[in-house]
């Protein structure tokens, strides 16, 4: 039986979780849960961190723009979770993450959708 994220997806190349092994994932990988809703933003790290990927948890109307920033929605969004996502991981994450040099902030909205957010603050030095 696969190893399967918390919404029920297998962990495998389509899955944001997915590092280059189970293993890796399940001990190297946190992620935090966003209600649908949120108007708060949400620190997700302070720190140095990379990016694994999103899952889209609860269906929201809104976009939801995610920072490379300590504590503050502002400056360019470096990715965006796309209005009305379908249920389930967002592609396009690289299996290695995104490394974000100032910290991980999602920008909070009344309609943003419910997700998890999949991330370390360990940074891979591997080349892609």
């Amino acid at each position: 039986m696969p190893v399967k994220d918390p919404v029920g997806y297998p962990i495998d190349q389509t899955n944001p979780m997915y590092v280059t092994d189970v293993a890796t994932a399940l001990s190297g990988c946190n992620h935090i849960e966003i209600a649908s809703g949120t108007t708060d933003d949400t620190i997700i790290s302070d720190e140095v961190a990379c990016l694994y990927g999103c899952c889209v948890l609860e269906v929201g109307a809104g976009a939801v723009l995610l920072f490379d920033s300590t504590s503050a929605t502002s400056g360019v969004p470096f990715t965006v979770v796309p209005s009305s996502a379908p249920l389930g991981p967002l592609p396009g994450y690289p299996a290695i993450g995104i490394t974000l040099v100032n910290g991980l902030v999602v920008k909070g909205g009344a309609s943003n959708p419910g997700m998890s957010i999949y991330f370390s603050n360990y940074v891979s030095t591997v080349e892609p």
